[in-house]
């Protein structure tokens, strides 16, 4: 399966766009999932396991140059993974509410309107803020990422 888009890169604060194509061997969990873009003449690869795309994700922001940053809602502080299942593509906005752990985002997402939450990995929105040791994010990119 193949998924194709646009990727939010910040390079040393300015935004710029960037295709890019997401591959799944299968849609099952611990195939291999395959990132793939190109950035001035360069193609960087994230290459993972996790159905969501998460240490794909890491592994992709690992292999590019310092300064350039990927920006999206898996990367944010916000993005949070849905607890009841892996769904590629599929990353739930918490920006309206205060998170500090998984019993938290279960009784969020019980009393949430999904369809107003739901967003795609790639989507990026003006109140993004990159995840962070600080604050409790349901989203294991920042693991991937430090290990």
């Amino acid at each position: 399966m193949e998924y194709r888009g646009f990727l939010n890169l910040s390079v040393l604060g300015d935004l710029i766009v960037v295709p890019i194509v997401i591959t799944h061997k299968e849609l099952n969990v611990d195939a291999e999932v395959v990132i793939k873009i190109e950035y001035k003449d360069n193609t960087y690869l994230g290459i993972g396991k996790s159905l969501e795309w998460t240490d794909a994700f890491a592994n992709l922001q690992k292999a590019l140059p310092d300064g350039v940053n990927i920006q999206c809602c898996m990367t944010c502080k916000y993005g949070t993974l849905c607890p009841y299942g892996n769904i590629p593509d599929y990353i739930l906005c918490s920006k309206n509410v205060v998170i500090n752990d998984k019993d938290d985002v279960i009784d969020w997402l019980d009393k949430a309107d999904i369809e107003d939450i739901k967003r795609s990995s790639l989507s990026l929105c003006e109140q993004y803020a990159a995840s962070n040791e600080s604050d409790y994010t349901y989203n294991d990119y920042l693991y991937y990422l430090n290990h």
